[in-house]
């Protein structure tokens, strides 16, 4: 079984990090925008991989950051403050990292690695009860072209 290595987790770890911490005073919408393509990118990068475990561990070290990131801004209020500014209940996750823009009607929150579904995971399973018939050429065809994140 092939995993993300540690080597390129460590990278995209320590690109996060400093995105966070190159942006100290910037709004949280701001910064979830920044994040969200580094997040999506990785994240879609190591979806062949077995990599549930790693995207666990991914979001746990950013949201530690985001945790020190807001701490660092607000030195002086209290950790039950700085969790009902920064992280919200949406749907059926708590601790979610949104924000509610005036511009949008919805929370504006940062992606979660592990909670990412793929579209070719549903359906390549579909998809090879009929290739089995038609030959292997059809199923590698189909499942290059469901290979788009949700």
């Amino acid at each position: 079984m092939i995993k993300p290595s540690k080597k390129n987790y460590k990278s995209v770890v320590n690109k996060i990090r400093k995105i966070i911490k190159e942006n100290p005073t910037v709004k949280q919408e701001d910064l979830i925008h920044k994040l969200n393509p580094v997040i999506r990118g990785w994240v879609n990068y190591q979806k062949y991989n077995v990599s549930s475990k790693s995207f666990g561990r991914l979001d746990f070290d950013i949201w530690r950051a985001l945790w020190k990131w807001c701490c660092r801004r607000h030195k002086r209020k209290g950790k039950r403050w700085i969790a009902a500014k920064y992280f919200h209940y949406i749907g059926s996750r708590a601790w979610t990292f949104s924000v509610k823009p005036d511009s949008y009607d919805d929370y504006l929150r940062l992606v979660y690695a592990a909670t990412q579904t793929f579209a070719d995971s549903i359906k390549s399973k579909q998809k090879q009860i009929h290739s089995m018939r038609n030959g292997r050429n059809t199923l590698h065809k189909e499942r290059n072209a469901l290979c788009v994140i949700i």
